[in-house]
């Protein structure tokens, strides 16, 4: 089926809720596909096609120090192992593994962290994506981290109930395992929590049994916005509560991550819900396996949206890091003429890191690189709210986004 690529498209102004209360498990898959390149991420493949696999065992291995390592998330045959170029031109590898009935012993990861060298060996081994700045590895992240930095958790998303949901009472005891092993890299933890977020007490309750600071900003902030409201003199690192998660998953379990839970929003198609799917599952599988009828997708995005990206196929696949999935029907995939910009200025005000996108887009689009970074593009954090009240339907954020990684590129 072909969906209606586009690089915008509308979303209807009202807040996202989720509908059901609990997660659904899609776990019968007859294939993935796995990157082993995603955002900062880059590993080699450490297995050859028609080679039997298992499920958490390692099948690429990191090219550089701020990798993690990746893992199959089903006992299954290599069926295919692709070259992939990914956004920064560097070759990188996908495998497609075929499931199989074969059964075998349960991979197990030493979970050791009495250092700082021990935790950041187990974070690196379980192969935990960020959510955040291009998706980078949770280790990547922490290993910037100094002994007397702060780290800050995010602990709100756009989606009200998500983090509700997720933050169940089996993973309340997973996430203080995680903090133990956080408290091994630097002692100054600090969560950040909207005071209108429906997870504040339950956060405020477990910073205050683990001995973690509390932040509380105001209920407008955007997602990713958090920095301009953290009062420090040292560096600022952010994890996403998310993130932390699924280390905590990863500990109790005894095993690396292989799989996402992700919302998925189907306007007009479905009930919005949340699911748990294994990395490399299909967007057609995950359709399938709900019921929902897929002659009413015109589109899906991957992602927030007001930053997510549009995929080109429902043979796309759900990737590490991925959090969101947004299904859209044909009157809402509509492609929205882009006009000139009227200089009313709406952009400027509505973001949260006081640049000016109009600007910004047009010193991108022309790779007039001197004067974007000038104007501080590199500050941007692809928020999306600048799109989002363009009387004119520019499509400011992507392009910003663009020309960053046109610049990281060329650096």
């Amino acid at each position: 089926m072909g969906l209606n690529f586009f690089k915008e498209y509308s979303i209807p102004k009202k807040i996202f809720i989720l509908n059901n209360e609990h997660i659904q498990n899609i776990k019968e898959v007859k294939e993935v596909s796995v990157y082993l390149s995603q955002g900062d991420n880059l590993c080699n493949p450490v297995v050859s096609k028609g080679e039997k696999v298992s499920a958490k065992q390692i099948i690429g291995e990191p090219l550089n120090d701020l990798s993690c390592f990746v893992h199959s998330p089903i006992n299954g045959v290599v069926k295919e192992i692709k070259d992939f170029i990914n956004s920064k031109g560097e070759k990188t590898y996908v495998l497609t593994i075929e499931a199989t009935e074969d059964t075998f012993e349960e991979i197990k990861t030493e979970i050791v962290y009495s250092s700082k060298d021990e935790a950041y060996e187990l974070i690196k081994r379980l192969g935990i994506m960020n959510y955040e700045k291009n998706l980078a590895s949770l280790y990547s992240d922490l290993k910037s981290v100094g002994n007397n930095d702060k780290l800050f958790i995010r602990a709100y998303d756009f989606e009200p109930n998500f983090l509700d949901i997720i933050l169940s009472e089996e993973n309340i005891k997973g996430l203080k395992e995680a903090i133990k092993v956080l408290k091994t890299i630097t002692k100054e933890i600090t969560f950040v929590v909207a005071k209108n977020s429906n997870i504040k007490n339950k956060v405020e309750n477990i910073a205050k049994e683990n001995g973690v600071n509390l932040l509380t900003i105001g209920k407008s902030v955007p997602v990713g916005a958090e920095k301009r409201f953290i009062k420090t003199n040292s560096k600022i690192n952010l994890i996403n509560l998310k993130a932390l998660i699924s280390l905590g998953n990863c500990i109790m379990s005894k095993g690396p991550s292989v799989d996402e839970t992700i919302s998925l929003t189907a306007f007009g198609i479905s009930d919005n819900r949340v699911i748990n799917v294994l990395n490399g599952t299909k967007i057609i599988d995950i359709i399938s396996a709900l019921n929902i009828d897929e002659s009413k997708i015109s589109k899906v995005v991957q992602g927030g949206a007001l930053s997510g990206e549009a995929m080109i196929s429902l043979d796309s696949v759900i990737q590490k890091g991925y959090r969101a999935l947004i299904l859209l029907d044909e009157k809402l995939s509509k492609e929205k003429n882009e006009n000139n910009c009227i200089r009313c200025g709406k952009c400027a005000r509505v973001c949260p890191q006081k640049l000016y996108p109009n600007k910004l887009v047009v010193y991108g689009r022309k790779r007039d690189f001197e004067n974007f970074l000038k104007f501080k593009g590199e500050e941007c954090i692809n928020c999306g709210l600048c799109s989002y009240v363009c009387p004119s339907n520019i499509s400011l954020s992507k392009s910003i986004s663009t020309a960053k990684v046109v610049l990281k590129n060329r650096k």
